[in-house]
């Protein structure tokens, strides 16, 4: 499993077995994921009509998942 998954399961006190199943908060997980989403969409350095469309990318994400 992905470390950076597994890093985000412990902050929501998710606790994953060997198989990966897991109990815990699992909305909050599901939220971290997607936070995580739109941090990747934030890119530093990239061309301003880049920029504008991943502002549009994260704001849909935002939107579809209803995080801020």
């Amino acid at each position: 499993m992905n470390e950076k998954i597994k890093q985000l399961a412990k902050q929501s006190n998710i606790d994953i077995d060997g198989m990966g199943y897991g109990e815990g908060n699992v909305e909050e997980f599901a939220r971290l994921i997607v936070q995580e989403c739109i941090t990747a969409l934030n890119i530093a350095g990239v061309p301003e009509p880049i920029q504008a469309g991943l502002n549009l990318g994260k704001v849909a994400i935002e939107d579809h998942f209803g995080v801020k």
